[in-house]
Order: structure tokens, then sequence, then C-alpha cells
């Protein structure tokens, strides 16, 4: 029963999250508290001088009306967008059938894969260390789908 238990523990731990958190809405505050630490000359806009280099394509498209700036209504759109764009990925990765719907079974394959990658040493259980190493990785290969890795 214990077995069972962590198996059950770990595939939640390891696919729930991800669903969470690219099907949920930001709250207000923290999507104000971001943008607040962005505009760090605090006249209500962003500009590309104030964000890293990195996030220059996503400054793009989330300049809706392309003055250079990015204003709280444009961020908060442009964070919309992009929980659409995981949500996309997400059924579009996990869609084996590509029927645009994700069946019972297409999300247990995908857990059942993921806890398999996550058991490092083949024994059917995680240990919490494995779990750890799990989510390291599964973290760097989400950012890495999405171009938001290092560099």
């Amino acid at each position: 029963m214990k077995k069972v238990t962590m198996i059950v523990i770990g595939a939640v731990m390891l696919a729930v999250p991800a669903a969470v958190y690219a099907a949920t809405e930001v709250k207000s505050y923290k999507h104000e508290r971001m943008f607040d630490r962005h505009d760090t000359n605090k006249d209500g806009k962003i500009s590309k001088d104030e964000i890293d280099p990195r996030w220059s394509n996503m400054f793009e498209k989330m300049d809706t009306d392309s003055d250079g700036f990015i204003t709280k209504e444009e961020a908060k759109e442009g964070r919309k967008m992009m929980r659409e764009a995981r949500m996309d990925f997400m059924i579009g990765a996990l869609d084996s059938d590509k029927n645009g719907e994700l069946s019972e079974q297409e999300v247990t394959d995908f857990v059942l894969q993921n806890f398999r990658k996550a058991d490092a040493d083949g024994n059917g259980s995680l240990t919490k260390e494995e779990m750890k190493a799990a989510k390291k990785m599964f973290k760097e290969e989400f950012r890495g789908h999405h171009g938001h890795g290092k560099g």
C-alpha cells in the first residue's frame, strides 16, 4: 500500500503543477508587483531598456501598439497570451491522436512516462532525492521548450 501511495503522490507531483500553472490566472497583485519591479523609472510603462535583453523578443510581442513601451494593459494581455501558448503547447505535446482534446489515457501515458524518467534507479518508486532531481530536470525541459533557458 505504501508503494502505491508513493507512486500516486509522485505522479500527481509531476503532472499537476504544470497543468495548474499553465491554466491558472495570475492574481492581480502579483501582476502589479511584477510590472512595478520592471518599471525601474516608475513612469507607469516599461521600456526595452528596463528589461533583460533575453526577453527582447517577448517585448516586441507585448508592445502591441509598437510605441516602444509596454503599458500595464499590454503586460496583462501579454501574460494572457503566454498562458494560452503554454496551454496550446501542453495539449500539442500530450495529444497523441491529435484530435485537439486530452483523453484520460493520454494524460496517464504522459504521467507514467515522466514517472519512469524520474525513477532513476528503475525500482518502481520515487525517493525524495529522485523527486527533487526530477523537478529540476522537468523545469529545465519546460524552459528549453519555451526558449526561456539561460544564455
